[in-house]
């Protein structure tokens, strides 16, 4: 499956994007990479089939 990911943050110009092609567990590795690799994502939504399946959010310290 196709999943598209969308991160999201309040400073942002603009969100981040990625496409997984794989399972939902790929998604979410992909999403986890994605908050880690730039501190300015808040959180990233996942979207499958054309559908809203979630959101993951960055972990406090």
């Amino acid at each position: 499956m196709w999943f598209t990911l969308s991160a999201l943050g309040s400073d942002l110009e603009s969100p981040g994007e990625a496409a997984v092609q794989g399972a939902l567990a790929d998604a979410l590795r992909e999403a986890e990479a994605m908050l880690e690799r730039e501190p300015m994502f808040e959180a990233v939504e996942i979207f499958g089939a054309g559908r809203f399946l979630g959101d993951l959010k960055r972990r406090l310290n």
